[in-house]
């Protein structure tokens, strides 16, 4: 899957590809929060430095899941404007098994 694929909106994302993009993000963001965190933190002063760049990774990484979510939005023949219910506290359990067991359409 090429980048400018994984970052369009448009277009609709299986389960088993929603499910794989979702971990991949989190663990890229994962890996380099440790990144930055062990390469700044002995760095007299650089502590927030370390949180600001931290902050902007976990901010990339919302909405590079939200534009999955809104893929697979699409592919349940839902509106993506949908996935703001995942701020929804007690439905975005609800809605995220539907996105990750729910089929979509044919």
């Amino acid at each position: 899957m090429s980048i400018e694929k994984f970052l369009n909106s448009q277009g609709r994302l299986n389960r088993l590809m929603f499910l794989l993009n979702g971990v991949a993000t989190i663990l890229i963001a994962l890996g380099l929060s440790i990144l930055v965190h062990r390469s700044l933190t002995p760095i007299k002063n650089f502590d927030t430095m370390a949180i600001f760049l931290i902050i902007i990774i976990a901010l990339v990484s919302v909405i590079i899941l939200f534009i999955q979510v809104v893929k697979r939005l699409n592919d349940l023949g839902r509106h993506g404007i949908n996935g703001l219910l995942l701020l929804v506290p007690v439905y975005n359990i609800y809605l995220l098994l539907l996105l990750m067991f729910k089929k979509g359409r044919e």
